[in-house]
């Protein structure tokens, strides 16, 4: 027998899938139903997206990807994955489920928390998001894109890569925290005035090693070693006079850029985001009464939230990020895990970064506030995993998510104010959007219903019909009839009946 575990077993191409079911399936000759030759279906869906540009056919794109899931997974993967929703469990399962006792939290449609940005932090936080998706040249990071000399071609691509990462980094850190995004934008001031000083001495500092090592931490969502990574230079020193004239020119136009925004930020000196959230800490009847979990990317954001949500809650909160010591994380255990071995209560609020979105129960808590945009919804869903557990002790399960909005009247004009924020994030990225989400094919217009909607927490498809409807009949005359159960067992293969 032959079980595949995996966990990415779709990133770029339909035939990633293939290649994983090529461990246990003749591919022209597979014994999935209806389907003989599995090279063939998929050269097919392979071939409805090879000519279509990801950036500039986005929207062809996401809709041919959802069409080729849709197919793999209605014609191929039925047969091969064992997939049960908590809906088919409660429905088919319920007896096994009373004998062991278990059973499921209800999950509560996630709440839109929506912190308010008066009219100049709206401007500005608008027309931050204009200058780095659209102005910013990021020269800093792609200097090979300027060199003279020979360039392979996965060199340029790694390059134009790198650029595009660091300006997702800084969009993040925008969204997440005024804090973290203040502390980003000194920190790319600093390394630009460096690396431009070191152009003027005749140095261009260059890395493929650094480079790989910089892909390595963005997959693991480590933001912040990555910029430490950036700032330490660990690079091959080259002549500046090998590079072309427009790269001292870029340099210099994205430090200016960099200074403009700096400068435009000197005159905010509020926080809405913190100032909202410390609010409903106090007045929101889930929140003051439960263990909370608050999600957070950035170690930054994480370890300022900690610092003054515990200036106005002393002692009710604990801190975990990648930094963070093993007495750490067993005082996380301890305190958020109901099957602590020692169980104790000396904090009411954990403040963690992605770190803690697998692989670690805490269900002894049932409220998870995403205190930063989930843009993959996926990642609303592994982080609701660790508190959404068979054997919790909870009847309901919340979710909190905040969305950047303008100051409004009424609830429908701070949602259509949020929508419109989400949407210009993605609209000027363009086709690097997919970088934000993740490589999920979400269109602008589709994000904040989707990190709105209780389906995509229970994973539950209304339109799925399930195979289990028909298997609990067949178990109900096993159960109750025998003597029939024994004749259709003995039934000749290949009967039909009309």
């Amino acid at each position: 027998k032959v079980i595949l575990v995996t966990a990415t077993p779709y990133n770029n191409s339909p035939k990633d899938i293939l290649s994983q079911i090529k461990l246990f399936q003749k591919v022209r000759k597979s014994t999935i139903p209806n389907l003989p030759d599995l090279e063939q279906f998929f050269a097919r869906l392979e071939k409805k997206l090879k000519n279509l540009d990801r950036q500039r056919d986005y929207a062809d794109y996401i809709k041919f990807v959802k069409e080729n899931a849709k197919e793999i997974r209605e014609k191929v993967l039925k047969y091969l994955m064992v997939r049960r929703t908590r809906t088919e469990i409660t429905k088919y399962f319920a007896e096994d489920l009373a004998s062991q006792k278990l059973r499921f939290p209800d999950i509560e449609k996630p709440e839109a928390a929506f912190y308010e940005l008066n009219d100049e932090e709206d401007v500005v936080f608008t027309k931050t998001i204009e200058l780095i998706a659209k102005k910013f040249k990021y020269a800093r990071y792609t200097p090979i894109l300027y060199y003279k000399g020979e360039v392979s071609q996965p060199e340029e691509l790694a390059q134009r890569n790198m650029g595009k990462f660091m300006k997702i980094l800084l969009i993040k850190r925008l969204e997440s925290s005024f804090y973290a995004f203040r502390s980003s934008l000194g920190r790319f001031i600093h390394s630009y005035e460096s690396f431009i000083s070191e152009v003027d001495n005749g140095n261009v500092y260059v890395s493929k090693k650094y480079t790989n090592k910089i892909f390595e931490l963005l997959a693991d969502d480590n933001d912040d070693a990555v910029e430490a990574l950036i700032n330490e230079g660990k690079a091959d020193r080259l002549p500046s006079k090998d590079f072309k004239d427009e790269f001292k020119k870029d340099l210099q136009s994205d430090l200016d850029i960099l200074k403009e925004i700096h400068q435009m930020w000197t005159g905010v000196n509020r926080d809405p985001k913190l100032l909202f959230f410390i609010d409903k800490l106090s007045t929101n009847p889930i929140l003051k009464k439960n263990k909370l979990i608050v999600f957070t990317e950035s170690k930054e954001t994480a370890e300022y939230l900690a610092k003054n949500i515990d200036a106005k809650f002393p002692g009710e909160t604990l801190c975990f990020t990648g930094g963070s010591s093993a007495v750490v994380r067993e005082q996380v255990i301890e305190n958020f895990d109901a099957k602590a071995r020692f169980p104790k209560d000396d904090h009411r609020i954990l403040i963690c970064t992605e770190i803690l979105a697998e692989g670690v129960n805490l269900h002894r808590s049932n409220v998870v506030i995403n205190y930063d945009l989930p843009w993959n919804p996926t990642r609303m869903m592994q982080r609701v995993g660790r508190i959404n557990r068979v054997d919790t002790k909870f009847d309901k399960v919340y979710t909190f998510n905040f969305f950047p909005t303008k100051q409004a009247n009424d609830q429908i004009k701070l949602r259509e104010a949020a929508e419109a924020k989400i949407n210009a994030f993605l609209s000027l990225l363009g086709g690097d959007a997919n970088l934000l989400t993740e490589n999920e094919p979400i269109g602008s217009h589709e994000l904040f219903s989707r990190l709105t909607s209780k389906e995509i927490l229970t994973g539950e498809d209304e339109g799925e019909e399930s195979e289990l409807k028909y298997l609990h009949v067949i178990k109900n005359i096993r159960d109750k009839e025998p003597d029939t159960f024994e004749r259709i067992k003995h039934l000749p293969k290949k009967s039909r009946t009309a």
